[in-house]
C-alpha cells in the first residue's frame, strides 16, 4: 500500500503509525499482531531495506497483509512483518499540509467535549481538523495537552500524543494548525478520551 505518514505517536510502549492511503485518499492505521500492546508498531516494523525507519512525512510502500477492521477502528490494516517498507520520498512540513484531506464535521467525534460514552462511538476513529489558538498545557511531572478552537468551539485539555511537541513549554501558542485526532480501542472508566496524535502547523 502507497501511503503518506502523518503520525508515529505513543502507543503502550510502541507506536501508532497513521496515515492517509494514496490508493484511496483515506485515513488509515497500521497495525501489528500484538495483542498486548493493542497492535502497536515498532520500529523495526517500519524499517527499509537500508535501514531507515520510516515516520511522519515519509511517502511509503508499506506492506499490508489486508484490512483488520475492529469494533472501533475500522480504518487498521495488519503489516506485514516479514517484509520491508519503502520510502518513496519525504515531503516538508508545508508539503505535507497539501496532501492532508481535512474534513470539516460540526464537532469533533460528533460531540462537543474530550471524551465520549460508549452508545456515542462514531463510526470512525482518526479525524483530520483545522483548528486554531491551540495552547499547551503542562501541569507539572505530566505530559503537555493541547487547548484549541475547532468551528467555534473551545476544545480544553486534549490529551496529545505527537512527541515532537512534549517538551513544548507551558502556553505555547500555535496559531493555525492541521489535527490528526483519534480515539482509543479501550475505553477508560466508561468513557474513551479523544486525543491529538499529531499537529501540523499551518502558514509557516
Amino acid at each position: 500500500m502507497e501511503a503518506l505518514l502523518l503520525s508515529s505517536s505513543a502507543k503502550h510502549g510502541g507506536k501508532c503509525v497513521a496515515g492517509v492511503s494514496l490508493d484511496t485518499g483515506k485515513l488509515i492505521r497500521f497495525v501489528s499482531e500484538d495483542r498486548a500492546t493493542m497492535g502497536a508498531l515498532t520500529d523495526g516494523d517500519m524499517r527499509c531495506a537500508d535501514g531507515h525507519i520510516c515516520g511522519p512525512g515519509d511517502v511509503v510502500v508499506a506492506p499490508v497483509i489486508g484490512p483488520r477492521p475492529t469494533a472501533h477502528q475500522p480504518e487498521n490494516w495488519l503489516i506485514d512483518r516479514r517484509r520491508y517498507w519503502k520510502r518513496l520520498r519525504t515531503l516538508m512540513p508545508t508539503e505535507t499540509a497539501e496532501y492532508i484531506p481535512v474534513t470539516r464535521p460540526p464537532m469533533i467525534f460528533g460531540t462537543w467535549d474530550i471524551c465520549l460514552p460508549e452508545e456515542l462511538y462514531p463510526d470512525r476513529s482518526l479525524e483530520l481538523v483545522e483548528a486554531e489558538n491551540l495552547v499547551f498545557v503542562r501541569e507539572p511531572g505530566k505530559k503537555p495537552k493541547v487547548t484549541f478552537t475547532y468551528n467555534g468551539l473551545e476544545y480544553r485539555k486534549m490529551s496529545m500524543t505527537d512527541r515532537d511537541y512534549y517538551p513544548a513549554p507551558d502556553g505555547v501558542r500555535i496559531a493555525r494548525a492541521i489535527l490528526l485526532l483519534s480515539l482509543p480501542e479501550d475505553d477508560y472508566n466508561g468513557k474513551y478520551f479523544k486525543f491529538v496524535a499529531k499537529i501540523v502547523k499551518v502558514g509557516e
